[in-house]
Protein backbone atom coordinates (compact mmCIF):
# COMPACT_ATOMS: atom_id res chain seq x y z
CA UNK A 1 0.00 0.00 0.00
CA UNK A 2 2.88 2.38 0.82
CA UNK A 3 4.40 1.66 -2.60
CA UNK A 4 1.14 2.54 -4.40
CA UNK A 5 0.77 5.81 -2.48
CA UNK A 6 4.43 6.65 -3.11
CA UNK A 7 4.05 6.00 -6.86
CA UNK A 8 0.88 8.13 -6.96
CA UNK A 9 2.61 11.04 -5.18
CA UNK A 10 5.57 10.79 -7.60
CA UNK A 11 3.21 10.84 -10.60
CA UNK A 12 1.47 13.97 -9.29
CA UNK A 13 4.81 15.71 -8.71
CA UNK A 14 5.96 14.84 -12.25
CA UNK A 15 2.69 16.20 -13.74
CA UNK A 16 3.03 19.46 -11.75
CA UNK A 17 6.62 19.90 -12.94
CA UNK A 18 5.56 19.26 -16.57
CA UNK A 19 2.93 21.99 -16.35
CA UNK A 20 5.42 24.40 -14.78
CA UNK A 21 7.92 24.00 -17.62
CA UNK A 22 5.15 23.96 -20.26
CA UNK A 23 5.79 20.47 -21.58
CA UNK A 24 2.16 20.17 -22.76
CA UNK A 25 2.14 23.54 -24.62
CA UNK A 26 -0.75 25.01 -22.61
CA UNK A 27 0.55 28.58 -22.54
CA UNK A 28 0.75 28.69 -26.33
CA UNK A 29 -2.83 27.45 -26.73
CA UNK A 30 -4.20 30.09 -24.35
CA UNK A 31 -2.35 32.86 -26.19
CA UNK A 32 -3.69 31.69 -29.56
CA UNK A 33 -7.25 31.52 -28.27
CA UNK A 34 -7.14 35.05 -26.90
CA UNK A 35 -5.71 36.58 -30.08
CA UNK A 36 -8.21 34.83 -32.37
CA UNK A 37 -11.09 35.91 -30.14
CA UNK A 38 -9.93 39.52 -30.36
CA UNK A 39 -9.74 39.43 -34.15
CA UNK A 40 -13.22 37.91 -34.36
CA UNK A 41 -14.71 40.73 -32.32
CA UNK A 42 -13.26 43.37 -34.63
CA UNK A 43 -14.59 41.59 -37.74
CA UNK A 44 -18.22 41.51 -36.53
CA UNK A 45 -18.63 45.30 -36.41
CA UNK A 46 -21.13 46.40 -39.09
CA UNK A 47 -22.21 49.77 -40.40
CA UNK A 48 -25.86 50.75 -39.95
CA UNK A 49 -25.86 52.38 -43.43
CA UNK A 50 -25.88 48.98 -45.20
CA UNK A 51 -29.66 48.52 -45.49
CA UNK A 52 -32.12 48.65 -48.35
CA UNK A 53 -35.89 48.38 -48.46
CA UNK A 54 -37.92 45.77 -50.29
CA UNK A 55 -41.65 46.14 -50.93
CA UNK A 56 -43.81 43.01 -50.98
CA UNK A 57 -47.54 42.33 -51.21
CA UNK A 58 -48.97 39.94 -48.62
CA UNK A 59 -51.99 38.01 -49.84
CA UNK A 60 -55.02 37.83 -47.50
CA UNK A 61 -55.82 34.76 -45.39
CA UNK A 62 -57.74 32.96 -48.15
CA UNK A 63 -56.60 32.06 -51.67
CA UNK A 64 -56.97 34.93 -54.17
CA UNK A 65 -57.15 35.28 -57.95
CA UNK A 66 -54.35 36.78 -60.04
CA UNK A 67 -55.52 38.52 -63.22
CA UNK A 68 -53.82 39.24 -66.55
CA UNK A 69 -54.94 42.89 -66.69
CA UNK A 70 -55.50 45.72 -64.22
CA UNK A 71 -59.25 45.77 -64.97
CA UNK A 72 -59.36 42.34 -63.22
CA UNK A 73 -61.42 40.61 -65.92
CA UNK A 74 -59.27 37.66 -67.08
CA UNK A 75 -58.10 35.22 -64.36
CA UNK A 76 -54.52 33.98 -64.67
CA UNK A 77 -53.80 31.91 -61.55
CA UNK A 78 -54.76 31.30 -57.93
CA UNK A 79 -52.42 32.63 -55.23
CA UNK A 80 -52.18 30.89 -51.86
CA UNK A 81 -53.50 32.80 -48.86
CA UNK A 82 -50.73 34.35 -46.76
CA UNK A 83 -48.15 34.23 -49.58
CA UNK A 84 -45.65 37.09 -49.86
CA UNK A 85 -45.28 38.26 -53.46
CA UNK A 86 -42.94 40.71 -55.18
CA UNK A 87 -44.43 44.19 -55.62
CA UNK A 88 -43.85 45.64 -59.11
CA UNK A 89 -46.22 48.64 -59.27
CA UNK A 90 -49.68 49.85 -58.31
CA UNK A 91 -52.57 50.99 -60.49
CA UNK A 92 -55.86 52.63 -59.56
CA UNK A 93 -57.49 49.36 -58.45
CA UNK A 94 -54.77 46.66 -58.46
CA UNK A 95 -51.25 45.70 -57.45
CA UNK A 96 -48.95 44.54 -60.26
CA UNK A 97 -47.09 41.60 -58.65
CA UNK A 98 -44.89 38.59 -59.33
CA UNK A 99 -45.77 35.41 -57.43
CA UNK A 100 -43.42 32.81 -55.97
CA UNK A 101 -44.52 30.48 -58.80
CA UNK A 102 -43.26 33.00 -61.38
CA UNK A 103 -46.61 34.41 -62.55
CA UNK A 104 -46.76 38.16 -63.20
CA UNK A 105 -50.21 39.74 -63.04
CA UNK A 106 -52.64 41.95 -61.18
CA UNK A 107 -54.20 41.49 -57.74
CA UNK A 108 -57.18 43.50 -56.48
CA UNK A 109 -56.10 46.08 -53.87
CA UNK A 110 -58.51 44.64 -51.28
CA UNK A 111 -56.98 41.14 -51.72
CA UNK A 112 -53.52 42.10 -50.46
CA UNK A 113 -51.50 44.48 -48.32
CA UNK A 114 -48.25 46.25 -49.19
CA UNK A 115 -45.44 45.43 -46.75
CA UNK A 116 -42.02 47.09 -46.65
CA UNK A 117 -39.10 45.36 -44.98
CA UNK A 118 -35.50 46.43 -44.39
CA UNK A 119 -32.77 44.13 -45.69
CA UNK A 120 -29.24 44.19 -44.25
CA UNK A 121 -26.67 44.16 -47.06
Amino acid sequence: MKKIIGAFVCAIIIIIICFQIDVFGQKKIVGQTVSSTNSTVTKTKESSDDTKQETLVKIGKNDRTLYTDDSLTTPLATINGGELTEFLSETKNAYHIKTNDGYTGYLALEDGTKVTKNIQT
